[in-house]
């Protein structure tokens, strides 16, 4: 567990060093202005002494809310005219950087979040100490970073360095249309200042300094290793807490939010109980998941904090918020730990997350109606993945940069919906005893580091061989529509003691893998038999000593991506006992169409 004391911080910040990051710690010590809305202060990096750099490069995430024009707002229509409204735009400016305490801030350059100094003469053998002062306007109800009235969501406050890759070179993550916060890991040394009356929650916990007759109090937080450090703020937070394992969730609410916090509770309770068993231990000793007043209705993940929206009515009649809330604790393995490239490879912690998102529902709530079951209406968490799926179904690969999704309706149906699913299928494909061992090697090789899709495929390729691979290739490298169906079933009685059996099978989006399909007797027998498609349409005759009333196409719904599960089933005799397949098809269609409708 990490944070326990002190002085383990620091030791295993030592070691951490060597192995994972170009920059040991960012010591960030700041102040919170709540009458100008800003937070102003200085941040301190230790540049890597085993290789030259011509610059020092970094990041100033708050300018994605700097105009109406910015890449970032491009398709956030709601985030962007709010703005436009309120004319409380967000920014950072860089009032001076210092270098071993020796000012070079009169030749940097800041283009939207990059910034660039040019380090031609400070070249040193010596650890070199750049500071960088700082000052950030919080944007009112934005969304990473955000106020509205003395509620504070901080996040990409302060100004990071940019991605140093392993060739010495910077990254510049292009923050547009559908990004995320990408940084390094680091260890973090953080002191805040802010008005007393005011409640900080950070990552773990932070140790409190103030004096009789100040207005202020300094936070003090040691954190790490996380490649994110976000804090949420406000003067009425009550705080409910629960224990599993050896980990602590705190949940920090408003009295007005008291009815869904069971619910929070439960749900965080099971996402870690069950991650922890099925993919590796959570890395920190709490997790603190607090209320914001964000300008949307839904979540965002940090690393050891969630943020959630207040409730608005109808999810809290449905498991929509305990889906929402196992979503973003999920995240804490796979975007947390694992730390995926949100910009460029989304799908890596947006599709796992929402992928284990569902089997959490399904281990906890059943795989019935595990989202919405009212009156007799039902629906769970598949229904509404494969729904969402089909509505930009061939459109885009899941394996594709954020930004490069013309609109927020295709990104967010591919790579939570689509890829979800096409992860599911993977998973099945794997079975009962490959799939932990796959998920527990790829979350320990890839612990505090950024993998990309080629880790995640050599990993599949170790785990079970080239052929599932491949069926990777197809589905996450194509923007291929999968659907299997049976057809044309008939019965010719061959002789006294055979009947044959002929129908068609199909497949739109050819897979080079074996197909499972199941034949019910009419003497009441069921045979499950492979099928190994070579074309789109395959005739199939069996012979058998009955005669076939009924065909079952992925009996065991291996292929979760498959598009339409109505054609999966034919019966040829009015036996209820076969068709059960093409009447949950029908409900199918029915629950998740009340899905989409509900919005959750």
């Amino acid at each position: 567990m990490m944070l326990p004391k002190t002085a383990a911080i620091f030791f295993i910040s030592f070691l951490f060093f060597f192995n994972a990051s170009a920059f040991d710690t960012l010591k960030i010590t700041a102040e919170l202005d709540t009458t100008l809305k800003q937070v102003s202060g200085v941040v301190e990096y230790k540049l890597p002494t085993n290789f030259e750099l011509s610059t020092f490069e970094f990041q100033l995430f708050p300018n994605v809310y700097f105009s109406a024009d910015t890449p970032y707002l491009d398709d956030k229509s709601g985030l962007r005219d709010r703005l436009i409204n309120s004319k409380k735009w967000g920014s950072m400016a860089i009032d001076s950087i210092l270098l071993d305490d020796k000012n070079i801030g009169d030749n940097y350059s800041i283009e939207y979040t990059q910034g660039i100094v040019p380090l031609n003469d400070y070249q040193s053998d010596q650890p070199l100490i750049i500071k960088l002062y700082f000052k950030t306007i919080v944007p009112e109800s934005g969304d990473r970073l955000s106020y509205l009235g003395s509620n504070y969501l901080l996040d990409g406050w302060f100004p990071t360095p940019a991605v140093l890759k392993k060739n010495h070179e910077w990254y510049h993550p292009y923050y547009a249309r559908n990004s995320e916060l990408v940084s390094d890991y680091y260890f973090y040394d953080v002191k805040i200042l802010v008005p007393s009356d005011l409640m900080v929650v950070g990552p773990g916990s932070s140790l409190k300094n103030s004096k009789e007759g100040e207005s202020t109090t300094e936070h003090s937080f040691l954190f790490g290793p996380a490649h994110d450090f976000a804090l949420a703020i406000d003067p009425d937070y009550l705080t409910e807490e629960s224990i599993i394992g050896t980990d602590t969730i705190r949940i920090y609410y408003r009295d007005y939010e008291y009815s869904i916090i069971q619910k929070i509770k439960q749900a965080a309770e099971n996402s870690i109980e069950y991650m922890t068993e099925y993919v590796g231990d959570y890395a920190y000793n709490s997790l603190n998941i607090v209320f914001s007043d964000i300008g949307f209705s839904g979540g965002i993940e940090f690393p050891a904090l969630v943020s959630l929206s207040t409730p608005r009515g109808a999810p809290v009649l449905s498991n929509a918020y305990d889906m929402l809330t196992i979503h973003e604790v999920v995240h804490q393995w796979f975007y947390g730990m694992v730390g995926s490239n949100q910009v460029e490879h989304p799908w890596l912690d947006e599709s796992l997350t929402n992928f284990f998102t569902l089997k959490i529902l399904v281990h906890y709530w059943g795989d019935s109606a595990n989202l919405f079951d009212l009156a007799g209406l039902k629906t769970t968490m598949r229904d509404m993945n494969r729904l969402n799926m089909t509505l930009f179904m061939g459109e885009s690969s899941i394996n594709q940069p954020s930004y490069s999704y013309y609109r927020g309706e295709s990104y967010f149906s591919t790579v939570y919906d689509r890829g979800a699913l096409a992860i599911e299928t993977i998973d099945n494909l794997l079975g009962d005893s490959l799939s932990q061992i796959f998920w527990k090697t790829y979350f320990e090789k890839f612990k505090f580091a950024h993998p990309i899709p080629d880790d995640f495929r050599n990993v599949i390729v170790k785990t079970a061989g080239d052929s599932l691979a491949a069926i990777y290739d197809i589905l996450i490298d194509s923007p291929i529509s999968i659907d299997f169906s049976v057809s044309n079933l008939s019965n010719r009685r061959f002789d006294s003691t055979d009947a044959e059996i002929s129908f068609v099978l199909n497949q739109k989006g050819t897979v080079n893998y074996p197909i499972d399909y199941r034949l019910y007797f009419s003497n009441g027998d069921s045979l499950d038999f492979k099928w190994q498609p070579q074309y789109s349409t395959e005739e199939i005759v069996q012979i058998a000593p009955y005669p076939a009333v009924s065909i079952l196409v992925d009996p065991d719904n291996k292929w979760a991506i498959d598009a339409n599960l109505i054609n999966n089933s034919i019966v040829i005799n009015p036996d209820n006992r076969p068709g059960f397949r093409l009447s949950a098809g029908i409900m199918f269609l029915i629950e998740s169409l009340l899905s989409f409708v509900g919005g959750i």
